[in-house]
């Protein structure tokens, strides 16, 4: 049924999303997360403390953010990071398509729905890795067709997957998962064809991709933070696996394209019929990662984020358009494949709230720290929050009240301190305290603020409390007439 769509509007499409990736880029603000990546990839930092005191304290494999440290200490620029994303995306679809042992109307379907999807479009806006995450994963699915084919296997093709299967495993543990149960079935497949050789040598291939990932793992397990609430059942953390694995897969990646999804869905009992080698190989690499993945949920630590299964986005498109094309020749689904392209130009229109939102609105706090230009050079109260890294909150909480832009004399003292810390009383600042990133309906941790100002010596019944972005900051400001006195 795929031999319906036409190409020019798949061109047009794509230039679609492609636009509205550019203007996500350019306007959508910097939050929290991005600004993690941005502390793990201080360039100001030496390699040896880059790697002790932050790249071992996080989850995440270490090569995104050695990646853009080495970047940034050529040129620091947030929105020449996230343009770089584009640049990643457009070379993993060139390289899939010159892997391909025969570009077909099947592979050009599969690279346009992967690029036209939300997550594509979403990430592409941000400084954070799951842009190249996916880039890789696409090759890695193309790479695992080929590869299970007799005409598709070739040593080059197999050394290209070790290489793109070790650096998708240094982007994201799922990822080294994944490839390793590629590299499983794939051989587990070439052995039903009495082809040892090739079962032993794909191993050891896949063995060598996924070595990186443990060795750092090993190497930083000790060190490693892991957020989340561990405390929670084990019924709890499957309701909350289950509940991200829908938001991402099935929102995210099927309600992308509902047109591909409905082809795909009249063709699956054909495609399963014929059981394509290919499919058969994506369908139980994405089953046994994903179920390892909840087991490891369910046992170990909160690992589940519905981002996380960009990882496994690219084999479920591929096997979306498997079916879709062995659906039955119909009006129907005639209509539906002529409807594949338009239904991706209209797509980003209904994700384009998520695309441009504004998470944190650090635009409200900035709007009352510029207000008053004495507090660019004064001392003030600041909450920060426990987490995976000391040092984190207080960059994040400068970052929140300047924008990045260079404040010398902006002190942030800890508020609560037991060892008598004080801001500087000669201050004609009205800010007194600031609590920047608390979670949305939170108040428990809003009164854990309050009380460390109480703490701190602020008399709060003195000041005004100023709720930003539904309370997800608090601001304390002294009486403007009263400046200079401390409560």
């Amino acid at each position: 049924m795929i031999n319906g769509i036409k190409y020019k509007w798949m061109i047009v499409a794509l230039c679609v999303a492609i636009t509205m990736a550019i203007v996500s880029t350019l306007f959508r603000p910097l939050w929290r997360d991005e600004y993690w990546a941005l502390f793990f990839s201080d360039p100001d930092l030496n390699l040896n403390k880059l790697v002790s005191d932050r790249l071992v304290r996080d989850v995440h494999p270490p090569l995104y953010f050695y990646t853009i440290y080495k970047i940034r200490q050529l040129i620091d620029d947030t929105l020449l990071l996230r343009f770089l994303n584009l640049l990643w995306l457009a070379t993993a679809g060139f390289a899939a398509w010159r892997l391909s042992s025969r570009p077909s109307r099947h592979l050009a379907l599969f690279l346009f729905a992967c690029f036209t999807s939300y997550w594509a479009i979403f990430f592409t806006a941000e400084v954070r890795p799951y842009a190249a995450l996916y880039g890789l994963t696409i090759m890695l699915t193309v790479l695992t067709a080929e590869l299970s084919l007799r005409e598709g296997y070739t040593p080059g093709r197999l050394a290209v997957f070790a290489l793109c299967g070790a650096a998708a495993g240094m982007l994201h543990y799922f990822a080294a998962l994944f490839t390793a149960f590629c590299g499983l079935v794939m051989g587990l497949s070439w052995l039903a064809r009495r082809r040892f050789g090739r079962f032993v040598l794909i191993g050891a291939v896949s063995v060598i991709a996924i070595t990186p990932a443990a060795l750092w793992i090993i190497f930083s397990f000790d060190q490693m933070t892991i957020s989340g609430d561990s405390d929670e059942g084990a019924l709890m953390r499957l309701e909350y696996g289950l509940e991200q694995l829908l938001r991402g897969i099935l929102v995210k990646t099927f309600g992308s394209n509902l047109a591909l999804t409905a082809l795909a869905v009249a063709g699956a009992s054909a495609a399963w019929r014929l059981q394509d080698r290919r499919a058969v190989v994506l369908v139980f690499a994405v089953v046994g990662a994903i179920c390892v993945v909840f087991a490891l949920h369910l046992a170990w630590a909160p690992l589940i984020k519905e981002r996380a299964f960009i990882v496994f986005m690219p084999a479920l498109i591929w096997l979306m358009v498997e079916a879709a094309s062995r659906a039955p020749s119909g009006r129907v689904t005639k209509f539906l494949a002529a409807a594949i392209p338009i239904a991706a130009m209209f797509s980003p229109l209904l994700f384009v709230g998520e695309y441009l939102k504004d998470r944190e609105r650090f635009s409200e706090v900035r709007a009352v720290y510029e207000r008053y230009p004495s507090c660019q050079n004064a001392s003030i109260y600041a909450y920060f929050r426990s987490y995976q890294h000391e040092d984190y909150y207080p960059y994040f909480t400068r970052m929140a009240l300047t924008g990045g832009v260079p404040s010398p004399g902006l002190e942030l003292v800890e508020a609560g301190l037991q060892n008598g810390a004080q801001i500087r009383p000669e201050e004609a600042c009205p800010i007194a305290g600031v609590a920047i990133g608390l979670r949305r309906g939170d108040e428990a941790l809003r009164d854990l603020a309050r009380a460390a100002m109480l703490e701190s010596g602020l008399d709060l019944s003195a000041m005004e409390e100023r709720r930003l972005a539904t309370g997800r900051h608090l601001i304390f400001l002294r009486d403007e007439g009263k400046l200079g006195e401390l409560s």
